[in-house]
């Protein structure tokens, strides 16, 4: 099971965006967030879900800005949806997206370290169809 948080991007370079938590990293996360002893978080309540949301919008934010940065185009993300399930079952929403939208993805590993310990997760941002070409032209790659 994984956590994922999706986000619409608007701008000049429209796009999808996911980040993926394997469930126990996601509660993990939570339980750090939410100042809870690590395990406490069993199942995520409103509150929890709210904070991961919050965490996906800001780690969008921060990578958008980031893009920004080099390619002076603005990006603005949506609020954020999230969904708990099997990996293959929320993947094959952003491939089916990914399918009708392109055939490129810019994927970021991310990790909150703590002093013990990691938690991974996957960022993919999937850029429209001509988007990838908006994004790399402003980057002076034709």
């Amino acid at each position: 099971m994984v956590v994922g948080v999706f986000l619409r991007v608007y701008g000049k370079a429209p796009s999808n965006i996911l980040f993926l938590l394997p469930r126990e990293s996601a509660f993990y996360l939570v339980d750090m967030l939410m100042g809870k002893k690590h395990g406490d978080t069993q199942k995520l309540d409103f509150m929890d879900e709210s904070a991961l949301m919050e965490i996906g919008n800001i780690l969008s934010g921060a990578y958008l800005n980031a893009l920004f940065n080099f390619t002076n185009i603005s990006l603005l993300p949506s609020i954020p949806a999230l969904a708990m399930d099997m990996a293959g079952a929320i993947l094959s929403v952003v491939l089916i997206q990914l399918g009708q939208m392109g055939d490129h993805a810019l994927v970021i590993e991310t990790e909150f370290k703590t002093d013990d310990e990691g938690i991974k997760g996957h960022f993919f941002l999937v850029p429209d169809p001509g988007s990838l070409e908006t994004i790399l032209s402003a980057v002076g790659v034709e």
